[in-house]
Parts: structure tokens; C-alpha cells; sequence
């Protein structure tokens, strides 16, 4: 159940006890934790256009541009980065891979990564620096599979 304070601050219950919408605000998960995700995304996308699974490369791209959409609402501040970047570099991308233009995907995705590390130096962040790691990720077929 829902109600307000005598502030008039929303307070929500459940059974481990209240929490104000306050509470609620803050434990929304930054760009650190979004990154990871878009890390792990990214990677699996690049794999997943160079073995030919397309639908899967587009797949990542397409929840990356939810990633992009939460982290400006959760960090507004960040969100004309995250916009400028999804408008540069993740929707080239997925037109890409709708075309399955491998040609074409591999230097723009190159180019994607430069510009996020060049983008996190610009921010104050030089310590994180992408890169692609040199296997794909293990939990996931590369390939397209051959029933679908």
C-alpha cells in the first residue's frame, strides 16, 4: 500500500518495511552498472554480425538503445551524450545489421569504440578504456541457427 507522510512524501510498505519515493529514487542503477551491461551487449553484438547471426547482432544493439534511453532518465545530466552517441554510432549500427553488411559494420563498429573511449576521456573517465575481447562471449551462439 501506497500513502503519504505528514510531508506529504509517497511512502510505499511492504512486509520488510517502508521505503519513500526518495528511497526508491536512489537505488536506480547509474552508468556503472548500466555500462557493464552495455559492455557485455556490445561484445556479443561485434561476435554475433561476424559469424552471420544478424538478428542477434541487431538483438544487442536494439536493448542498447534501452540501456541508452534508462540512463538518461536515471542520469539526465549524461543524457545528451548517450543521445549523440546512439545518433553517431549504435543506429548506424543496427541499419547495418538489418542490411547484414558485414563490409560496412566492421569499421563502423571500430569506429563506435573509439569514439566511447574518446567520449569517456572527454568526461573524466580515461581509465575506462573498451576493448573488444579477443574470443566471443562463450554463453551464446554466434551463428545463425540453422532451424530458425
Amino acid at each position: 500500500m501506497t500513502e503519504a507522510d505528514g510531508d506529504g512524501a509517497l511512502i510505499g510498505r511492504t512486509r520488510h518495511g517502508e521505503l519513500s519515493l526518495d528511497d526508491v529514487a536512489s537505488m536506480q542503477m547509474g552508468l556503472a552498472r548500466l555500462m557493464r551491461e552495455y559492455s557485455d551487449r556490445f561484445w556479443a553484438c561485434y561476435y554475433a554480425a561476424q559469424g552471420g547471426n544478424w538478428p542477434l547482432a541487431t538483438y544487442m544493439l536494439n536493448n542498447i538503445r534501452k540501456l541508452h534511453e534508462y540512463g538518461g532518465k536515471t542520469r539526465p545530466k549524461m543524457k545528451p551524450w548517450l543521445d549523440q552517441f546512439e545518433a553517431e554510432h549504435i543506429r548506424p549500427l543496427t541499419e547495418l545489421t538489418k542490411r547484414q553488411d558485414w563490409a560496412a559494420f566492421e569499421p563502423a563498429y571500430h569506429a563506435a569504440t573509439d569514439a566511447a573511449n574518446a567520449l569517456h576521456q572527454s568526461l573524466g573517465y580515461p581509465y575506462i578504456y573498451w576493448t573488444l575481447p579477443p574470443e566471443p562471449p562463450p554463453h551464446l551462439r554466434m551463428v545463425p541457427d540453422a532451424d530458425a
